[in-house]
């Protein structure tokens, strides 16, 4: 849950477009403020309403959506959440639509959420936010948000409030790393390699056909045989609230130039790629979502490595993940 957690407010910025885009990591929020800008001089210079965006033209970016519906009544302005990304929820382990922010269940986030969407609203201006979060096992995450202003066509004021939202865990900025934890229809949007494709689309079929998540009988050796020598099988013991390397495939070890198969994945020697790896794949597991990946790092023979992988969970607490090395031109999705 998320009311443990400890929330530091490290910055936040209410201005332009031009103002905002370069400070902005995420290629899906650079891509919602365009869209935001696109429609304000589309209208002549007016606020977006909100049916210029629906779940079609924000699918780059659904899960990770917070819209909030503004409440003027005599106390002031209240935030209600009429959408609450499914990220959010499975994330947070619930969920808030149809709740006003105070509902939520730290009582500090919430208040820097209310400041944040009063500011939307008493400047008609998009805010970006940076927030600090650390968890009780110690991982710290950069939260960015994008909050935009959106009011009914001749209407008298902010009516709604748009937010993108996306989670950055500290450490991972000097991989870089990028990560994905979505619904099968949403992720193929990321996956580039075909054989990556086609490994989501053989997991997604038996999900269907099985009612729910695969178990590792269901890949057998001779139906891994296209991605023989890039698997890699994590595993989470009763005893272990931790993930270990059940197997790592050939080709990965010959490529990393180590094989730490049996050992906990916080031992592996680059002790920030461990940690992003635990972090991302007890996700998984916990979502019960397939995850993408992709980022660079460095080999013991100095050479750079990038890489692209899925995380597919699995009933029997396991994630089955192959991953394939790509080219550094197409290491990030287009915005």
């Amino acid at each position: 849950m998320l009311g443990p957690f400890d929330v530091i407010l490290e910055g936040q910025l209410a201005g332009t477009p031009a103002l905002l885009a370069p400070r902005l990591r995420s290629n899906e929020l650079s891509q919602l403020l365009r869209d935001w800008q696109e429609h304000v001089q589309r209208q002549g210079w007016a606020m977006p309403a909100p049916g210029d965006f629906t779940p079609e033209n924000l699918r780059y970016l659904l899960d990770h959506i917070l819209l909030f519906d503004v409440v003027r009544d005599a106390t002031g302005l209240r935030f209600r959440y009429r959408h609450y990304g499914s990220h959010f929820s499975f994330a947070r382990n619930f969920d808030l639509s149809g709740q006003f922010i105070d509902a939520h269940p730290n009582p500090h986030f919430a208040t820097l959420a209310q400041r944040t969407l009063e500011h939307v609203c008493a400047t008609g201006l998009p805010v970006l936010s940076a927030t600090k979060m650390r968890q009780p096992d110690g991982a710290e995450y950069h939260v960015e948000a994008l909050s935009l202003p959106l009011a009914p066509p001749g209407g008298a004021g902010v009516d709604t409030v748009l937010v993108g939202q996306f989670d950055h865990l500290l450490g991972s900025e000097q991989m870089p790393f990028r990560v994905n934890i979505s619904d099968p229809a949403l992720l193929r949007h990321w996956v580039e390699a075909p054989a990556l494709r086609q490994l989501l689309e053989q997991w997604d079929q038996l999900c269907t056909t099985r009612g729910s998540l695969p178990v590792r009988a269901d890949f057998p050796p001779e139906n891994l045989r296209p991605w023989l020598g890039r698997v890699i099988l994590l595993e989470r013991r009763p005893s272990d609230p931790g993930l270990r390397y059940r197997l790592i495939g050939s080709g990965v070890t010959e490529e990393r130039g180590y094989d730490i198969t049996g050992q906990p994945v916080t031992d592996h020697p680059d002790a920030e790629y461990g940690r992003v790896i635990q972090w991302f794949g007890l996700a998984v597991l916990n979502l019960g979502r397939p995850g993408w990946y992709c980022g660079h790092g460095f080999t013991p023979y100095g050479t750079s490595l990038f890489v692209e992988g899925l995380c597919l969970p699995l009933q029997d607490d396991c994630v089955l993940a192959v991953q394939l090395p790509r080219k550094l031109e197409n290491s990030v999705p287009p915005a």
